[in-house]
C-alpha cells in the first residue's frame, strides 16, 4: 500500500457523449476532483511547460559545473573562443561536461517537477490542436499523453471505445503496453473487433486507474 490517493484526476475526451457520460461518473465520485480537456495540446502545454499536467520550476546555471568547464579548457590549451575550437577539442569538452553530470554536478540547478494531478485517463484518438490539421488532429495522440505522463512518473490509462484486439487498437496497445503501462480499458461486441461501443467503461479505468495510484 502508499500514501497516495487519487483525488486529481485529468480526463482527456473529445467526443461529445463521452464527453458527458465521463462527467456523469466522476462527478459522482465523491473527493475527486476532475478536469476536463479535449486536446493533447490543452493537456500536456507547449514546449515542455506541462500544461494541465505539471508544473516545471525554472532552473539557473550551476556556477560548479560552468567553474570545472573553464577549468578544464584552461588546462587542456583550448581557446575561450568557439570559433577557433577544433571538432575533437568541442567533443572532448562535451563528454567531459557529461562525464560532470554522472558525477552528480548538473549543468543547471532547479528545473524540478511538480504534478498538478494524480492521474491520468485518456482517450486514443483525439486532437492534437483542436485546428482541424489532417494528420494531427486524427493521430492516436493518447499514446504522446502516455509517453509523456510516463516521464513525469504520473499514471496513465488509455480509455477507449473500441476493442484493443480490433484492426484500428490493437497496434496502439501494443505500444502503450511496451511502454510498461496497462492495457488500454476498452469495448467488446461479441462476433466483431471493430466495433465501437456507444458508451466508454469509465468505471473501469477509473477503477484501474486508482489501484494503480494507491497500491
Amino acid at each position: 500500500m502508499t500514501n497516495k490517493k487519487l483525488e486529481r484526476l485529468l480526463v482527456i475526451e473529445d467526443t461529445p457523449s463521452h464527453l458527458k457520460d465521463a462527467k456523469r461518473f466522476f462527478e459522482a465520485v465523491q473527493g475527486l476532483r476532475t478536469e476536463y480537456v479535449t486536446t493533447a495540446n490543452e493537456a500536456i502545454g507547449e514546449r515542455g511547460l506541462g500544461g494541465k499536467l505539471y508544473q516545471r520550476e525554472p532552473s539557473d546555471d550551476n556556477p560548479e559545473w560552468y567553474a570545472k568547464i573553464k577549468k578544464f579548457i584552461r588546462q587542456q590549451g583550448f581557446s575561450d573562443d568557439y570559433k577557433k575550437r577544433t571538432e575533437a577539442q568541442a567533443r572532448r569538452i562535451v563528454t567531459y561536461g557529461d562525464q560532470l553530470e554522472a558525477q552528480g554536478i548538473p549543468r543547471t540547478i532547479g528545473g524540478g517537477i511538480t504534478p498538478l494531478v494524480d492521474g491520468v485517463i485518456t482517450d486514443l484518438f483525439f486532437p492534437i490542436l483542436g485546428r482541424g490539421i489532417q494528420g494531427l488532429d486524427d493521430a492516436p495522440n493518447g499514446l504522446l499523453v502516455v509517453a509523456t505522463c510516463k516521464g513525469v512518473e504520473i499514471p496513465c490509462v488509455i480509455c477507449t471505445a473500441g476493442y484493443h484486439h480490433g484492426r484500428k487498437y490493437e497496434w496502439a496497445n501494443l505500444m502503450n503496453r511496451a511502454m510498461g503501462n496497462p492495457d488500454m480499458v476498452d469495448c467488446y461486441t461479441p462476433g466483431n473487433n471493430d466495433a465501437e461501443g456507444q458508451h466508454k467503461n469509465w468505471k473501469a479505468a477509473y477503477e484501474t486507474l486508482k489501484e494503480i495510484v494507491e497500491g
